[in-house]
């Protein structure tokens, strides 16, 4: 069985090349075993890899969050025996496979050698900027056509590469992308615009919020739906705080809750701009709202209006 060290700090990427490592082992995922190195021992990891087991005879053990390697200091990280791993790589339990995630590594550390000898290296460590220059194909997009689409669909690497073919559809004869074109092709989904909405409400901003907001009801989006919406985000930052308070980084609490590192980054940053008892006012008030909404108490979405005049 082959291992692999897989360099990335985009969670997608890390889940598609892991799609794509079990098809060539010709394995499923019921033969994956995933362990978050912010939170378990090598030793653990190494028990793992070299027992045999009771239902599956291969298995892919992967290895997440593994800053240690990455020579940074990060709070809260676990201190690692990395003779272990380094003798695992000289003699790797040939039925079962080992899967290293890591954004980076340290150069100086004699394992990195080591990995990059014995393992195969997967290096997705490339910016989407870098991936939208690299898709051009002869297409002109200057850095301010191309800043604009990433912050246009809100960093979503996914949507942005599928719109990037759109447009060059679109310009096909005139061979480039302006941000017009991007204006006029690429429409916002409801998570886009509900994204805006909530940025501005975190901002405070009132005029921009009531702007993003008529024109999510213009559209005929359901008020319900953008209350709900805005409540998860503050509920998601409300975890995210207690998290930070409890002294989880960034990559843990990425793991923890099972959702895309860009949310997390938003949500931390956010976090830091209200308090405990801030954060749950909103959460009532906008419990409130859904509620007089769908009982009929509120008419006309006042209540909504009411909280956003009221940040």
């Amino acid at each position: 069985m082959k291992n692999y060290l897989i360099l990335s700090n985009d969670i997608i990427t890390i889940n598609e090349k892991i799609k794509e490592i079990l098809s060539k082992l010709n394995l499923t995922e019921e033969n994956l075993i995933k362990f978050n190195m912010n939170e378990v021992y090598l030793e653990t990891v190494m028990e793992e890899l070299n027992t045999y087991g009771l239902f599956v005879t291969n298995k892919v053990v992967v290895m997440y969050s593994c800053d240690f390697l990455s020579g940074d200091k990060k709070k809260n990280m676990l201190s690692q025996n990395e003779k272990l791993l380094e003798e695992y790589i000289k003699n790797p339990n040939e039925v079962n496979s080992l899967i290293i995630v890591c954004e980076k590594l340290d150069e100086r550390k004699k394992i990195t050698k080591l990995l990059k000898e014995k393992f195969i290296v997967i290096d997705e460590n490339i910016s989407i900027e870098n991936k939208i220059k690299n898709n051009l194909e002869g297409f002109n997009m200057n850095t301010k056509t191309i800043n604009y689409l990433i912050n246009y669909l809100n960093n979503d690497n996914i949507r942005i590469m599928n719109e990037l073919e759109k447009l060059k559809t679109y310009k096909y004869e005139e061979k480039e992308i302006t941000i017009d074109d991007i204006n006029s092709i690429v429409l916002k989904e409801f998570d886009d615009n509900i994204f805006s909405l909530i940025n501005y409400i975190l901002k405070k901003d009132v005029k921009k919020s009531f702007e993003v907001y008529n024109e999510l009801i213009s559209r005929g989006e359901d008020i319900t739906k953008i209350v709900i919406t805005v409540a998860d985000q503050f509920r998601l930052i409300y975890k995210v705080k207690i998290l930070i308070n409890d002294g989880k980084n960034k990559d843990t609490i990425t793991s923890m809750l099972g959702i895309h590192p860009y949310r997390v980054k938003l949500a931390m940053e956010a976090s830091y701009s209200f308090t405990n008892n801030d954060l749950i006012r909103y959460l009532k008030s906008l419990g409130d709202i859904d509620i007089n909404i769908k009982t009929g108490v509120s008419a006309n979405n006042f209540g909504f209006d009411l909280f956003l005049l009221n940040l």
